[in-house]
């Protein structure tokens, strides 16, 4: 005997039609990007401790490490500048 089960029509995406997004002062940003720039590959951590100083002085709410990273990493360019020095010194070694 075969079990059937009765045919279902396929299942609707579960996702919000309406999705946050993060919005912190673009004065935020900026900061964390310059601390970056000045020390690349500086991790959230170090620069939490420096943007509460900043975000103190400035009067506005400072972002929790978690939400540093996430910054960085919804960046376009990922406020990274590692991968580039990366790869100018694997081309430079491997001649």
């Amino acid at each position: 005997m075969e079990n059937k089960q009765p045919k279902r029509p396929l299942e609707k995406s579960r996702r919000p039609h309406k999705v946050r997004t993060r919005k912190w002062p673009i004065i935020v940003i900026k900061e964390i990007s310059r601390v970056r720039e000045e020390h690349p590959n500086l991790g959230k951590e170090k620069i939490y401790v420096h943007l509460q100083s900043f975000c103190a002085e400035k009067g506005i709410k400072c972002p929790s490490i978690r939400t540093i990273g996430r910054i960085i990493f919804d960046a376009p360019d990922k406020i990274r500048t590692f991968q580039k020095f990366y790869v100018i010194t694997m081309m430079v070694a491997s001649f």
